[in-house]
């Protein structure tokens, strides 16, 4: 949950489809194509072609909020001076990063595969309405 300008809850809106492929075994995967974030964040740092620093913080109503940090790349083995960056910006907005855990990523997506995929189901979703 996040709040909008008025201070009013927000959504998350968007559709969820099942994928199965080969390139995954056929295990069922979810794809979620969103028109806005449910909760807001902030771009604390970029260099606008490689990385990009994100934080979000939503207040839970109950005595506790829940923050994220994202250090988001371009490529799946980030060069380990930019992370360094990063971790240094996050920092000086006061953010521990001794709670960041390092998510080791795969290969490059098969984005051609998603975008065949998807575009053929929002087409079917469009039908049955």
């Amino acid at each position: 949950m996040g709040l909008d300008e008025a201070g009013k809850f927000l959504r998350q809106d968007g559709i969820t489809f099942p994928i199965t492929t080969t390139a995954n075994n056929n295990t069922p995967q979810l794809a979620l194509i969103s028109e806005k974030s449910a909760a807001p964040f902030v771009i604390l740092g970029t260099d606008y072609h490689n990385y990009a620093c994100l934080y979000s913080c939503v207040d839970n109503n109950v005595n506790s909020v829940t923050d994220f940090g994202f250090i988001w790349s371009r490529i799946p083995n980030m060069n380990p001076v930019m992370y360094e960056q990063c971790r240094t910006t996050f920092n000086k907005y006061g953010v521990d990063t001794e709670r960041f855990q390092v998510v080791r990523q795969g290969g490059d997506c098969n984005y051609a595969l998603m975008d065949s995929h998807l575009l053929s189901n929002v087409k079917s979703a469009k039908t049955e309405l």
